[in-house]
């Protein structure tokens, strides 16, 4: 699917910014789409100097006062949350009043309860907030099997895993869930996705076969944020871990470099085995483990 290139009004873009490549890929193409853009940077990050001028600091958890203040003086009536944010960073900042407030009012309060606070204030202000996959479609993996093909035994944990994960996912734990033996060897909870693949694969002995990694998210997902992501980064620390099959979703996962993503699983004998995860017919599994991507 292409990068849209229709112009839709002389209103910017907003782009909030927290950590990693995602902002600054989206940024590229929204320019390459002849939109015009504003960047609200989340994260103490460092800044591409071609977005220099594009990017202001704002904090998330000051809502009002800092984030919708930003977005409503740059006129911006479209906005895209991309990119990690951190609670330590998140809760460094300080709290608006109204979101301290909205805290003690409930017992519990997850990263999607804070999301959809967030969300509905800024759409309060009739701002619309994009999918984060809207300017990223060339991230997506074609669905199909890259690199070794699976055995039987591997076949039934990457079943395993998709089943667990989903679950998982939907009552808003993590989105990467590490597999084997159809066990699961470790969740994503508060840590980053990596952190979770290194004690999944320290967890399991037997080399021979080992883990299998699933980054997918339920099917009723919220696309409007937290679109799991993978790297050469990911690759280098299954490597390293002795994990050797990486289960990605092809409209649902992004890749990054994709290219050079793909010829590192292939240099480290890493399967990408690349889903559709809304298709639910029988002997899906085994379809795409015969579907070759070269």
């Amino acid at each position: 699917m292409s990068i849209p290139q229709k112009k839709y009004n002389h209103n910017p873009i907003g782009i909030l910014a927290g950590k990693g490549e995602l902002p600054w890929l989206a940024a590229k193409n929204i320019i390459n789409a002849n939109e015009k853009l504003k960047i609200l940077s989340l994260e103490p990050t460092n800044i591409p100097q071609a977005f220099l001028n594009l990017t202001h600091r704002a904090s998330l958890t000051k809502l009002y006062s800092s984030v919708i203040y930003s977005i409503n003086a740059a006129k911006i009536k479209r906005v895209i949350i991309l990119g990690d944010i951190s609670r330590e960073t998140m809760y460094r900042d300080g709290i608006d009043l109204r979101l301290a407030l909205t805290f003690l009012r409930k017992d519990t309060f997850t990263d999607d309860d804070f999301f959809l606070f967030c969300k509905k204030n800024i759409e309060k202000q009739g701002i619309q907030i994009l999918p984060q996959t809207l300017f990223l479609q060339n991230l997506f993996l074609e669905e199909g099997r890259y690199g070794p093909k699976l055995n039987a035994h591997q076949i039934q944990d990457v079943k395993f895993g998709l089943q667990h994960s989903q679950i998982i996912s939907q009552i808003n734990i993590g989105l990467t869930t590490i597999v084997a033996d159809r066990k699961i060897l470790a969740v994503q909870v508060a840590e980053d996705s990596h952190s979770c693949i290194k004690r999944g694969g320290t967890a399991y002995k037997n080399n021979k076969i080992g883990p299998v990694v699933c980054k997918i998210t339920a099917r009723n997902h919220d696309m409007l944020y937290n679109v799991p992501t993978v790297s050469i980064e990911t690759l280098k620390v299954m490597h390293k871990s002795k994990c050797r099959v990486l289960v990605l979703d092809s409209l649902r996962t992004f890749v990054i470099d994709i290219d050079s993503f793909v010829k590192k699983a292939e240099e480290y004998s890493i399967t990408l085995f690349v889903i559709n995860n809304s298709h639910r017919r029988k002997k899906y599994i085994e379809y795409i483990n015969s579907k070759t991507i070269s």
